[in-house]
């Protein structure tokens, strides 16, 4: 017989010894959060219901012998991470009476704003914890045939998701403890679907103003709760909140009546503690007890606003809007001479600019009559070079120097052209001009003469000087053959 077998047996045994008493149930047993630790309550109340960054501790004690004095403890840090959003860890352990669970929680919650009073949160809660049998009066006798049951140690991995609506002041949450879990140990679902615990509310915040309290409101709610195989719980409480102290009353169908209260030290420790009668005469009609401590880790100019929008009381309220009024006359002053200062900078800004343009233009103006009077000087230049080539003295022939001398050849620009061959047939030209390009020469020609000579050319100098350094040197070294000069001279 495997574990969960003795389980069932146990819990069927239990029950049939108090088969004529009514038992508690097996929930977290956290209808009286209303303010501190409220995620526990609905994972979306972490944004908005809960301090932006807090540390937080909840217990309680169930004082009703039927299920051997059952307890629950929470302990829980919640940060919001913007306007929207928030997340929280803490660790619970949870005696049922029948189970002691004990392991970790985590919750993250985002709320869409729709409008500026229309928002819909929605969030999670993922518990893992372990598992074990906390009862065991009802040991099976080790004569009888039937083995020793064991103690169980199962881990359970557990979702609770939630969602919440508010429209202006008025809140609508839906939310289940169990809707989603799986037992590890044993590798299947915790609970059926027949055993989910579901849970709503319906609340509505109204501003209230008392004394000098600020971010004051007073929250009527009532919720219904669902239990497997019992009736369905219904409940409301009321929530008078302020910065220095709460107080709420609420009635549970199941656990009774329930009276709470709380201080808030130094703008960021916040003790409480509340009790709850039961009336229930199918219970013993003791007292449970709840204390409550949170410390907020945040600035205290930053202490949250409860869930509702203009929960500050300006609407509605004659003398905070008075109030108001005032504050924004005297601000009036400020503002407009801080207009005029953003005013002066955005004109002294722009007569900057304006001055950097200017600049700019002038600096490129600059530039380009500096180029262009680098050209006109190197236009002149090259000008005055080419009026001393053409006005250069008479040309008198070395002895020995083959030199040809004429008036505008045909077009042909005036210079010293260093002459290597002289054609009159195309076919020899064509191979002498072949021959020099595969030396690596790139020779040119013109026609000139009666016969109309094809004179093959290796380069056109301006000055004497260099056509007869170039003849003297072989072209550099470059061709080895004859040449001579022939002089081209403009009219």
């Amino acid at each position: 017989m495997n574990r969960p077998i003795f389980t069932l047996f146990l819990i069927l045994l239990f029950s049939g010894i108090h088969g004529q008493q009514k038992r508690l149930p097996t929930d977290l047993r956290q209808h009286n959060l209303t303010t501190f630790n409220a995620s526990l309550f609905n994972p979306t109340f972490s944004v908005g219901r809960n301090n932006p960054e807090s540390v937080a501790f909840w217990t309680r004690w169930q004082w009703q012998d039927i299920d051997a004095n059952p307890s629950t403890l929470f302990l829980n840090y919640t940060k919001s991470l913007n306007d929207k959003s928030a997340v929280g860890a803490g660790f619970f352990q949870h005696n049922t009476g029948i189970f002691f669970k004990t392991g970790a929680a985590v919750n993250y919650a985002y709320a869409f704003e729709f409008s500026p009073k229309v928002r819909l949160a929605v969030g999670a809660n993922l518990f893992g914890f372990v598992q074990k049998l906390a009862d065991d009066r009802f040991q099976v006798d080790p004569n009888l045939p039937l083995p020793m049951p064991t103690e169980t140690n199962d881990f359970i991995l557990q979702m609770a998701p939630g969602v919440n609506l508010e429209v202006h002041r008025l809140s609508l949450s839906l939310t289940s403890e169990n809707l989603m879990d799986y037992n590890f140990t044993v590798r299947e679902g915790n609970t059926a679907t027949s055993d989910k615990v579901l849970m709503s509310m319906l609340s509505y915040d109204f501003p209230v103003s008392p004394g000098n309290a600020n971010n004051a409101f007073l929250r009527p709610s009532v919720y219904l709760r669902t239990h497997p195989e019992q009736s369905d719980q219904i409940g409301f409480y009321a929530l008078l909140n302020t910065d220095g102290y709460y107080g709420q009353i609420g009635y549970n169908n199941f656990y009774g009546y329930a009276f709470g209260a709380g201080f808030t030290f130094f703008k960021r420790v916040t003790v409480g503690a509340l009790m709850e009668i039961g009336v229930d005469a199918s219970i013993q009609k003791d007292t449970s007890f709840e204390l409550m401590a949170s410390y907020f880790l945040g600035s205290p100019d930053e202490r949250h606003q409860m869930v509702g929008h203009d929960i500050d009381g300006t609407e509605g309220n004659p003398l905070k809007e008075i109030e108001d009024k005032l504050e924004k006359d005297k601000k009036t002053v400020p503002v407009e001479a801080e207009i005029a200062e953003q005013i002066r900078k955005r004109d002294s800004l722009v007569k900057m600019e304006q001055a950097e343009a200017t600049a700019l233009k002038q600096e490129r103006q600059r530039r380009i009559d500096s180029v262009a009077q680098v050209r006109a000087v190197a236009i002149q230049k090259a000008r005055k070079k080419d009026v001393e080539t053409n006005q250069e003295e008479a040309v008198t022939p070395r002895t020995g120097e083959k030199y040809q001398e004429v008036q505008t050849a045909d077009g042909l620009p005036p210079g010293y052209y260093l002459i290597t061959n002289v054609f009159g047939t195309k076919k020899y030209f064509d191979a002498f001009m072949a021959d020099l390009r595969k030396k690596g020469l790139r020779p040119k020609s013109f026609r000139h003469g009666e016969h109309n000579y094809r004179y093959v050319y290796l380069q056109r100098y301006n000055l004497i000087k260099e056509a007869r350094r170039a003849r003297d040197s072989n072209y550099g070294g470059k061709y080895l053959g004859k040449t001579w000069i022939f002089r081209v001279v403009r009219d």
